[in-house]
């Protein structure tokens, strides 16, 4: 019984742990999306080119 009780929490635990990871990455890309929108915007009222290339790059941080 203790087994099997700590089986049921070991599995709950992970699961939620996954869940609340899926749902981190889901809140980053929308952040993305949302910061993109912004600067297609600033750029539409700066009259510049929005480059597509910013979404898909992945440059490293610069220390």
């Amino acid at each position: 019984m203790r087994a099997n009780f700590i089986g049921e929490a070991t599995s709950d635990s992970a699961e939620q742990y996954f869940r609340l990871e899926r749902l981190e990455r889901l809140e980053a890309a929308g952040a993305v999306l949302d910061l993109e929108e912004a600067l297609r915007q600033v750029c539409e009222m700066e009259q510049l080119p929005f480059h597509k290339s910013l979404r898909t790059s992945r440059s490293t941080p610069r220390a």
